[in-house]
């Protein structure tokens, strides 16, 4: 297990009391679009390394018992019109009922495993109101970020899945065990150390033979021979791809790994790695898109604009990502069965295809947001398709 906070929880309580935390403006008028400031921009995914952190041993009853306490003023504040029902200004619902706490946990970029790189902690850009860092916050300002800090606690303790170590020269890492059914699932590298840092020329992500897979995040780990920290490089945070059974996506390269220590093992971990059904362009799949018609008319041109750019087969990570090849080729049809691999069925608006290009989604994407609300014409373009699928 690999503990990818980046500050002691000491220093993280001592340090509340002089952060910046965002909250909504009094009446509800607010929004949580924009991207924030707190989180880096390393390599493909806004990662970067980052040393274990200390023994934080917060349980999650302790973290909503945090959140419980700062709830009611919370809700106040920010809540209502605004971030609760999402009337004011289209506002993301992050605090939606029945239980506010459940959708504040499940926003992307609310809670998250460094504190200061959450949304809450971070001024949105034309956010509208006031925040928490104006006179008489100060309260709400501290109880929201113990709440925040325990809920880091409790990520940064619950192991990812994940292989390895192994030395660098083995060029490969079985993920085979990582759940059943995954016999002939690797990850393929081709890498060296130079000076200070290990330079990855390969990546691959290969799907067994009996079973597509999805991949999200993969986060390399170096660990160093004399026990010393690991050191997690979140480069490829961004990385959200489905892999059809037997087939092989390559990851945007050269990748460096920077702060090598030399002799050290590689161990990869993942945000997510599941079996997943994904159709093979050869394999003679049922389509699964039910508007042809209105990909076509609606989405398409869209994604023609503002996307194929790079997914197309421009970028590598971005098309591993979300391939929309087809489109290129204008082949309707297979484009429309590669964007509904990114579609969340059982909830539209919260599908990746619209999710990360959206401004203040908690998504990465290289690419920027081109949308900056919901409002967004090339936004709705993508949603009236994804409605009647």
């Amino acid at each position: 297990m690999t503990k990818l906070a980046t500050i002691k929880l000491i220093a993280i309580a001592t340090f509340a009391t002089t952060s910046s935390l965002l909250a909504c403006g009094d009446g509800g008028n607010s929004s949580l679009d924009g991207t924030g400031n707190g989180a880096g921009s390393w390599g493909n995914g806004g990662g970067g390394p980052s040393y274990s952190g200390g023994d934080a041993a917060a349980t999650p009853s302790q973290a909503e018992a945090a959140y419980r306490k700062v709830q009611p003023a919370l809700e106040s504040k920010c809540g209502g019109a605004c971030h609760a029902t999402g009337a004011t200004l289209n506002a993301p619902r992050w605090l939606a009922g029945p239980d506010s706490y459940v959708s504040a946990k499940a926003y992307p970029g609310i809670v998250v495993a460094d504190v200061y790189a959450s949304k809450l902690v971070n001024r949105p850009a034309g956010h509208p109101a006031a925040t928490l860092v104006d006179p008489g916050n100060e309260q709400l300002k501290a109880d929201v970020t113990t709440w925040l800090t325990a809920e880091a606690a409790v990520l940064s303790a619950t192991p990812l899945p994940g292989a390895g170590p192994v030395d660098l020269s083995q060029g490969v890492i079985d993920l085979s065990t990582i759940a059943a059914g995954m016999a002939g699932a690797k990850l393929v590298f081709s890498a060296q150390v130079a000076g200070n840092y290990a330079r990855f020329d390969s990546v691959q992500l290969v799907a067994p033979t009996g079973t597509g897979i999805h991949v999200v995040a993969p986060v390399f780990v170096m660990v160093p021979q004399d026990k010393s920290p690991q050191l997690a490089d979140k480069s490829y945070s961004a990385v959200d791809v489905s892999i059809a059974a037997g087939q092989t996506v390559s990851l945007a390269t050269p990748f460096f790994f920077f702060n090598w220590i030399a002799g050290s093992q590689l161990k990869i971990e993942f945000a997510k790695f599941d079996a997943a059904t994904v159709a093979s362009p050869d394999a003679g799949a049922q389509p699964t898109c039910k508007d042809l018609a209105g990909f076509q008319t609606s989405a398409a041109p869209e994604l023609s604009k503002s996307c194929v750019g790079c997914h197309g087969g421009g970028n590598a990570n971005a098309t591993g990502a979300l391939d929309l090849s087809k489109l290129k080729q204008n082949d309707f049809a297979g484009a429309c069965e590669q964007a509904h691999f990114k579609l969340n069925l059982a909830n539209k608006a919260q599908s990746s295809l619209l999710l990360a290009p959206l401004a203040g989604s908690g998504l990465n994407h290289g690419g920027g947001k081109p949308y900056g609300t919901t409002g967004a014409a090339g936004y709705q373009a993508l949603m009236a398709w994804a409605t009647k699928e």
